[in-house]
């Protein structure tokens, strides 16, 4: 006789030797070695990974000073509420008809060349 198509033992012994709710009895006090907590301790660095309390402060400071720099360069223009560009379609920057009139004529050329390939 095979066993292929014959349930597994719990089953087969039935369901009132389980101890489950089911069969009126108490919970299993086991548990599963899935059920239990992992990674519950949190590595610190330790070594030559720690950084001093002076090294940060240097590294906060020349950072700030970087990012004062770039502040400065890309604040060139002009700043509107809340530290915010203007943008030329808000009606903030003054926009030379020169370029308008330039970039217009690229665009028209490079629509044409794309309507020749199609």
């Amino acid at each position: 006789m095979t066993t292929a198509h014959r349930p597994t033992w719990k089953a087969a012994v039935g369901r009132a030797q389980e101890g489950g709710w089911n069969a009126g009895g108490a919970p299993s006090a086991s548990s599963s070695v899935l059920d239990v907590a992992a990674h519950t301790k949190l590595k610190l660095r330790a070594g030559p990974q720690v950084v001093s309390d002076d090294k940060k402060a240097i590294l906060q400071a020349s950072l700030a000073k970087l990012e004062e720099a770039e502040r400065n360069v890309k604040g060139a223009g002009r700043l509107g509420v809340g530290g915010r560009k203007y943008l030329a379609l808000e009606g903030g920057g003054v926009v030379d008809a020169k370029v308008e009139e330039e970039g217009r004529r690229r665009l028209l050329k490079h629509t044409a060349e794309v309507d020749d390939i199609g």
